[in-house]
């Protein structure tokens, strides 16, 4: 379950789901085309979240080699060398936690809207997302498996690999700022505050991803309010 207890009270059985949405033919024609719309719109986003993110990974990864190369061979050595390595690691870390977080969300939000469409779509025109089609089953021929290991459709889910992606580059940020604020000196010696700070700030921000930063659950009461707005009176 992805919401957890929590939900437990929300939850509904397809009867009272067919109730909702299926009772009424008006209902559930807008219904299912609001459900296709908003399954768009988050494919739309979620694609512009990923090249968002992958600007700044970039960056960061560009900046820090840069500041890497060159720092190494000043002369005299720059003394902030390591502290700004920390800090750009420290970044790159965090937005790539970020974005694989945010994968994660996009995914389940279009799966969301993906299932309101496949519960929804077969008194409109039929089981159409549900049916899939595919090639037929070729030879076993070893120039069939070659070709078909190069050229081959297969069902890959675009978003779960983009998901394994983000978590790559995630543990390879990590790796870097290991290298970078490592050896941190804290036993019989003074302990390193340029390192230890950014970096327990960067691990504090990706806990508050797990933590803080997923969809509010159970009921969900708003308060609003209605301003008032009159035309006032002339002068005079």
């Amino acid at each position: 379950m992805y919401l957890g207890a929590a939900m437990a009270s929300l939850r509904i059985t397809q009867e009272q789901y067919d109730d909702l949405f299926k009772s009424d033919a008006k209902i559930l024609e807008k219904a299912l085309e609001q459900a296709y719309e908003i399954r768009k719109f988050e494919i739309e986003l979620y694609w512009k979240r990923a090249t968002y993110f992958w600007t700044f990974i970039g960056a960061a990864f560009v900046g820090y080699v840069a500041f890497f190369n060159a720092s190494a061979n000043a002369v005299p050595p720059n003394p902030k060398r390591e502290f700004i390595l920390v800090i750009i690691a420290c970044i790159g870390f965090v937005f790539s936690v970020a974005w694989h977080c945010v994968n994660k969300g996009s995914k389940f939000w279009q799966e969301n809207w993906e299932n309101h469409v496949e519960l929804l779509e077969d008194k409109i025109f039929g089981p159409l997302y549900k049916t899939l089609t595919m090639r037929p089953d070729r030879s076993t021929s070893f120039s069939d498996l070659v070709i078909d290991f190069f050229v081959a459709p297969k069902p890959f889910s675009v978003s779960k690999v983009n998901q394994l992606v983000s978590t790559f580059i995630a543990l390879i940020w990590g790796f870097i700022l290991f290298s970078s604020v490592s050896p941190l000196c804290i036993f019989g010696c003074t302990i390193e505050w340029e390192k230890v700070i950014p970096l327990s700030l960067a691990l504090l921000t990706c806990a508050g991803f797990w933590l803080a930063g997923k969809y509010q659950e159970g009921k969900h009461k708003p308060l609003v309010f209605l301003r008032e707005i009159s035309v006032s009176k002339p002068d005079g």
